[in-house]
C-alpha cells in the first residue's frame, strides 16, 4: 500500500475534486471535493486503495469544487457517496417547455388574488 504523501504535495492542488474508481469495472464509487489532505481522509478511514484515486481537477475555488463535485456525482451516482452534493438542484436536465410551463403556471394575478381576499 501507498504511503501517504506529506502535506506539502497537496497544499500547491489548492480546492479540488477527486475520485475513486475501480480499474477492473470502471466503476466510480466516491466523487468529493478537498484542499489539503483531504482525499487522503477515505484511504485511513474506510480502508480505499490511493491507487484507486484520481485528481480530477485541481486550482478551483470553493465555489467551483462545490459544484463540480455535484456535477460529477449528480452524472456518475457514486454507491459510496451518501449525499448529491451541495448545488445538486443546479443539475437537473429539464426541457425548456417544461420549465416554461412552469414559469406560466407560477405567475400569480395579485389584483384579482387581492380583490378575492
Amino acid at each position: 500500500m501507498m504511503k501517504k504523501p506529506p502535506i506539502d504535495f497537496f497544499r500547491p492542488l489548492g480546492y479540488y475534486v477527486y475520485q475513486y474508481q475501480n480499474p477492473l469495472t470502471g466503476e466510480i464509487y466516491y466523487i468529493g471535493k478537498g484542499i489539503n489532505d483531504r482525499c487522503w481522509n477515505h484511504v485511513t478511514e474506510k480502508g480505499y486503495d490511493p491507487e484507486h484515486m484520481t485528481i480530477v481537477a485541481q486550482h478551483l475555488t470553493e465555489e467551483e469544487s462545490l459544484l463540480l463535485e455535484s456535477y460529477l456525482i449528480n452524472q456518475n451516482s457514486p454507491s459510496d457517496n451518501k449525499v448529491s452534493g451541495h448545488h445538486e438542484e443546479r443539475f437537473i436536465m429539464s426541457r425548456f417547455t417544461g420549465l416554461f410551463d412552469q414559469y406560466l403556471n407560477d405567475q400569480r394575478e395579485m389584483f384579482n388574488e387581492l380583490h378575492e381576499f
